[in-house]
């Protein structure tokens, strides 16, 4: 071989695979967007939870007291008697006896917590329920534009709310 000189004229080439796969600073920020996405969603679930919760209770605090004075409403219609409080006075109990009525007389009192309705001297019947409770219960007898009328005072409370009342019913 005399001189000659041979050239290769060779690139060697790394060839650039492509698997899909993720870089790790990829992978930690998806997953913090997945995490960021998940609290929130199980905060505003929370929320609505607690929410709906706060809204039963608030409404059961109301139908307590809307049905407490209903029933009050029917004691005192055609009431014949008025029991107890006497006229100017303060009574925790309410005691009527109704016109016509054979399971006289009716008393409405607090106790433990819960106002109760005795009819005739039978066992007493819960008013309220236990997802209420009642912390004052007060009847005066008096006279409005020469017209006899009770008037109801009572604190109720639960959870989230608490109510008084304080309302005029005309004796009929």
């Amino acid at each position: 071989m005399l001189g000659v000189k041979i050239y290769m004229n060779h690139e060697i080439t790394i060839p650039k695979t492509n698997n899909g796969g993720f870089t790790l600073m990829e992978t930690i920020i998806y997953i913090g967007i997945i995490a960021v996405i998940l609290s929130s969603f199980l905060l505003i679930t929370e929320q609505i939870i607690f929410s709906s919760n706060r809204t039963r209770q608030q409404i059961e605090l109301a139908e307590n007291q809307k049905f407490l004075i209903q029933k009050i409403n029917w004691l005192l219609r055609s009431a014949d008697t008025v029991n107890a409080p006497a006229p100017g006075a303060t009574s925790a109990t309410l005691s009527i006896n109704k016109t016509n009525f054979a399971d006289n007389p009716l008393v409405i009192d607090l106790v433990n917590n819960a106002i109760r309705l005795t009819t005739g001297g039978a066992g007493a019947i819960p008013i309220t329920n236990d997802l209420v409770t009642v912390t004052d219960l007060t009847f005066y007898q008096l006279t409005l534009d020469n017209q006899n009328a009770i008037r109801l005072v009572a604190n109720m409370q639960n959870d989230v709310a608490s109510v008084t009342i304080d309302k005029f019913i005309l004796i009929k």
